[in-house]
């Protein structure tokens, strides 16, 4: 146990003989593997004493090793609370049917509106579970409730664990084949990652850059998963092989995504920035895929300390664990967790909750934007009534028609990331039917439903009308039907403009200065801009500089202080010592874009900026 101990040696002296009293009663009937294990994962996220003995008092009174009055009396009253209300939401769950699940769901849930500590407390309770009495019962509940919880609050330590054991439990063929797998080429792999790590670490010392610098082992269960979403072998995942960065501040992590993109060729389709859009579960990081050294794809991660704290405990690292507490602050920050929380105040409710938790987790994720700029994350193939409950409930069951960048849309158009969206609403309009055909998210699915089954009389669900077609020659949006922006010269709002009909019937539209617009043979159309709100639109820039350290970077932090979405980047050096570098950006306007070509020229060593 002297080991096991070490792993809270930052606590007082009090708090460590109270953990090693619960310690020695415990270890007579759980593993000390198990035990040290445990422990390791809640002092790695700042778990008080508390909620460590509270950890531990759980596995006494489960194997009746302790009566709940000698725990108070030996370990206080509050930590015997905390494992005495997991173990009665246990006992809950042990009994048969679905609605003892959502009982003990609805049950957890609520404590937790008044300690956090519940929750991270059941988690460990869980994992002990799996490690020390294996069933297939047990690890369908961690990977249908506990795994998706903890991934909602954004725990992915614990959650980890989960899903490691529980893929071991309900998948063991799969799982001894795959980590066999793995682990034969697990020596090429991090051969691959030191050289990357070397190579890294003398060019952020030369930038002055502080920064540590690991790479990061991929979970089983993670590589099954993708395997299995997107039908590919082994050999085609992306992150089997990757870095992780942690650096001081924001400004850093852009400054070493630019030297990763200098040293590497990134894979554009592959760069997400939760700095700047974060998850839902707060999680903030930089996310990059480059073609490494063996020429095979490596994901880099970079974030800073903060950020990547957050990463591993999620909500913990922001909510404080003092009753007094519990709620405020939180409550702004993870809405999700406050709706969670108001659909268990209701038993019925707590159904559709029960359902539709895992489906929100295996969705990928999307960002679009209300008409005041404001960014709501929804799930890959979301509508506008998914994107109107999100914003608010009365919005939802008010809606009547929605416009997508500008355009009137149908209520079950597919959005996608980056999307204008506006609801219109109408005071006699009431949630239908049909809508539950399409709606993607659990709140939108629950909330109609509700409306439904208090409805006296059921209406017919009525026929949405189609987008009526456009009759004026007006870019209204880049995916406006009726135009097609070409992509040779990438026009944006602002740009003057030539366009002509194609013989495809499709009015072909470029900026006025493109030798491609000069078709002498095909009938000229007269088109204007109408573009309304934020949309932005696609541009391609080159830069021709002198070479030197860092330029990428500062040309990287040029376009975050203009609020350019890069999606995507490369550089090369020419024969007489110059650095050529292509970017393909996203900007709202040609306003806009200058004063950020203004930006760009400013800079030292550059001497050309254009776009292609």
């Amino acid at each position: 146990m002297l080991e096991i101990l070490e792993r809270i040696e930052a606590f007082g002296v009090q708090e460590r003989e109270k953990i090693s009293k619960a310690l020695e009663i415990a270890g007579k009937e759980t593993g000390e593997k198990t035990l040290k294990e445990i422990i390791e994962e809640l002092a790695a996220i700042r778990a008080d004493c508390e909620t460590i003995t509270a950890a531990i008092i759980l596995q006494c009174l489960k194997k009746k090793a302790i009566s709940k009055a000698e725990a108070e009396e030996k370990f206080g009253a509050k930590a015997t609370e905390l494992a005495e209300t997991v173990l009665k939401t246990e006992s809950i769950q042990k009994k048969a049917g679905t609605e003892k699940k959502e009982e003990a769901l609805r049950k957890i849930l609520l404590s937790m509106s008044q300690d956090l500590r519940v929750i991270i407390v059941a988690f460990a309770g869980k994992i002990i579970e799996l490690k020390e009495n294996p069933s297939s019962e047990s690890a369908k509940e961690a990977e249908e409730i506990y795994s998706p919880l903890a991934h909602k609050l954004g725990m992915s330590r614990l959650k980890n664990l989960m899903d490691e054991e529980a893929f071991k439990i309900l998948e063991p063929e799969k799982y001894a084949e795959l980590s066999k797998t793995i682990e034969e080429k697990r020596e090429e792999r991090e051969k691959q990652v030191e050289i990357v790590k070397k190579t890294l670490k003398e060019k952020l010392k030369q930038a002055n850059i502080e920064a540590e610098i690991t790479g990061r082992a991929k979970q089983l269960h993670s590589i099954w998963k993708k395997m299995g979403e997107k039908g590919k072998g082994i050999e085609e995942i992306y992150d089997l092989l990757a870095v992780r960065i942690i650096t001081e501040s924001p400004k850093d992590c852009y400054q070493i995504l630019g030297i990763v993109h200098e040293l590497w060729q990134p894979i554009p389709s592959k760069f997400k920035d939760y700095i700047a859009k974060p998850k839902s579960n707060l999680y903030q990081s930089l996310h990059t895929t480059i073609i490494g050294p063996n020429q095979k794809p490596m994901e880099v991660q970079i974030r800073t300390k903060e950020m990547h704290y957050a990463a591993e405990t999620g909500i913990a690292a922001h909510w404080k664990y003092k009753k007094e507490d519990s709620m405020g602050k939180m409550e702004k920050k993870i809405s999700w967790l406050k709706e969670a929380i108001d659909w268990m105040q209701d038993k019925e409710k707590a159904k559709d909750f029960l359902n539709e938790l895992k489906l929100d987790f295996f969705e990928n994720e999307i960002f679009v934007f209300t008409p005041k700029g404001q960014a709501i994350e929804l799930p890959e193939g979301a509508t506008p009534i998914d994107f109107a409950f999100a914003v608010h409930s009365d919005l939802g069951f008010k809606c009547e028609k929605a416009k997508v960048n500008g355009k009137i849309v149908p209520l079950d158009y597919a959005l996608e990331n980056g999307d204008s969206v506006e609801i219109i609403t109408s005071e006699k309009q009431e949630p239908k039917r049909q809508w539950l055909s399409f709606v993607k998210t659990s709140k939108a699915s629950a909330k109609i439903r509700q409306a439904l089954q208090i409805q006296v009389k059921e209406k017919k669900p009525e026929k949405i009308k189609k987008a009526q077609a456009i009759k004026a020659i007006s870019i209204t949006s880049r995916q406006d039907k009726a135009v097609r922006l070409a992509k040779c010269c990438k026009p944006v709002p602002g740009d003057e403009l030539t366009a002509f009909l194609t013989t495809k019937r499709k009015i072909s539209v470029h900026r006025a200065d493109c030798e491609n617009a000069q078709a002498k043979d095909l009938k000229k159309v007269e088109v204007s801009w109408n573009v309304k709100g934020k949309e932005s639109f696609a541009v391609e820039l080159r830069v021709l500089a002198n070479e030197r350290p860092g330029l990428l970077s500062e040309l990287l932090e040029a376009f975050a202080k203009f609020q350019a979405k890069v999606t995507s980047a490369n550089a090369k050096t020419t024969l007489n010592n110059k650095t050529e570098c292509n970017f393909e950006i996203e900007t709202k306007n040609l306003k806009e874009l200058e004063e950020l070509l203004s930006r760009l020229k400013a800079i030292k060593g550059v001497q050309l900026v254009e776009r292609t």
